[in-house]
């Protein structure tokens, strides 16, 4: 028999605590979902959410505001499993403890509010929000390379990521632009770009005033102990936001008006994750030879 520890990136969307005034109405979710807490599921006006993968909830699925009838077979199209265990996140603390062993040549450290760009040819730049300092800029490398806020430090990131990269902020990470790889993964399975975005507290998508009205796109795994949030999101915009990857948070703000939400998974999770992305307590079995033999 062989298992695998489930990472956070294993799952399309993982929610902790589900916020009672937030509900799945125009939304599709390609690929494994879990929450901790009953989540509120909405048709209306013909309009209803999909899910694509498995969905396991440690409570209950609740349609009690929806204005027309749920039906579980249109909705939950990969099944649908209730009261199953919880999934604890790990403390804040632990998130990444381990950066002192990182050689120092693969870490780039921030201390103030700070603007990253990642660029196609395999460069990135920054510069404080303050524009204290003038733009600087370094290569990725071919090794995995960790973004690393200080305490009390936002990092502001969008572009084109060419390399394998974890950000990780104590505070906030706020996404101002579209965040992809070169080519789509769906269309590339085999590129080894991976970006991991870690925050201790929210990460967020920036006012449409930052971002632009049109669709906004990120390619990435996300865990946001705190909070996954779009700001504005009360602002009409007829926009979706395409999330290709895994968004694992502590909990949600609503997405519409101002997005349509459509979350597909990036299948090459199933066996790589961004460098040191969060890990659960749970194992799975991958494989095993259907024989027992006793002697």
């Amino acid at each position: 028999m062989r298992m695998q520890r489930l990472g956070f990136s294993h799952f399309a969307q993982f929610v902790d605590r589900w916020d009672d005034n937030v509900q799945i109405h125009d939304d599709e979710i390609d690929g494994r979902f879990h929450s901790n807490s009953e989540i509120f599921v909405s048709r209306s006006n013909g309009v209803q959410p999909t899910f694509l993968g498995k969905v396991t909830t440690a409570r209950d699925i609740n349609t009690s505001r929806s204005d027309r009838r749920v039906r579980q077979e249109e909705v939950f199209l990969g099944g649908l499993e209730t009261r199953v265990n919880r999934i604890v996140l790990p403390r804040p603390d632990s998130l990444f403890n381990a950066a002192e062993a990182i050689d120092p040549d693969h870490i780039q450290r921030f201390s103030k509010d700070t603007r990253i760009e990642f660029h196609s040819d395999g460069r990135y730049s920054w510069q404080p929000m303050d524009a204290s300092v003038p733009i600087q800029s370094r290569s990725l490398g071919d090794q995995p390379h960790y973004l690393i806020a200080e305490q009390r430090t936002d990092l502001h990131v969008h572009g084109i990521v060419n390399g394998q990269v974890l950000v990780y902020s104590p505070q906030d990470i706020i996404i101002v632009g579209n965040l992809t790889y070169p080519e789509h993964p769906a269309n590339a399975p085999d590129n080894t770009n991976y970006l991991g975005l870690v925050s201790n507290r929210s990460v967020e998508i920036a006012a449409p005033e930052i971002t632009g009205r049109d669709d906004l796109h990120v390619h990435a795994a996300i865990y946001a102990r705190g909070r996954f949030a779009v700001r504005s999101y009360f602002a009409r915009t007829e926009s979706t936001l395409f999330v290709h990857g895994s968004l694992t948070a502590g909990s949600l703000t609503a997405t519409e008006p101002r997005f349509r939400t459509k979350l597909s998974y990036d299948r090459r999770f199933e066996t790589m994750r961004p460098p040191r992305f969060p890990m659960t307590d749970r194992y799975e079995i991958t494989d095993w030879d259907e024989q027992w033999i006793a002697e």
